[in-house]
């Protein structure tokens, strides 16, 4: 976190205090959800069909919208898809073109050890609806059209 000089040390005991502990709502509710008879169990049940909706639809339409630009992984789990552009950019340079078109994803070389590929990135599913994840990719395939002049 950045702050002015002046605002530093009461920025940093707020922020001591707010770590102690999570929220004492946010530990209720999930008290409440837990106890009640065969919820977990039932949301845990159902979020392999969830996700992979999201997984599909992110995938479609990532080859819908951006085909000869980006190419995505099938994962056989996770909350990610990872990608790599295939038009001679590197996903760094689509990305403030993106970040301007309203959409966001994360370069793959931040995730590498060794050998970085700048072609490489990885996108996230799990938050949004497949209407959304939809909206993103087309938003994508704008940001690409203004990168590559097309």
């Amino acid at each position: 976190m950045v702050v002015p000089p002046a605002f530093a040390g009461a920025v940093g005991r707020a922020k001591r205090w707010s770590d102690l502990h999570t929220s004492t709502l946010l530990q209720y509710t999930l008290v409440t959800l837990l106890g009640r008879d065969g919820w977990f169990d039932a949301h845990l049940a159902r979020l392999p069909a969830v996700y992979g909706q999201r997984c599909t639809a992110l995938r479609d339409a990532v080859a819908r919208y951006l085909p000869g630009v980006l190419e995505v992984n099938d994962p056989a789990g996770g909350l990610f898809v990872w990608g790599r552009v295939v038009a001679g950019l590197s996903a760094d340079d689509l990305l403030d073109a993106a970040i301007r078109a309203g959409v966001s994803y994360v370069c793959g070389p931040q995730f590498a050890v060794h050998n970085p590929d700048p072609a490489t990135l990885r996108m996230s599913f799990a938050g949004n609806s497949p209407q959304r994840l939809e909206l993103a990719a087309r938003r994508l395939a704008d940001a690409a059209t203004t990168v590559l002049g097309r």
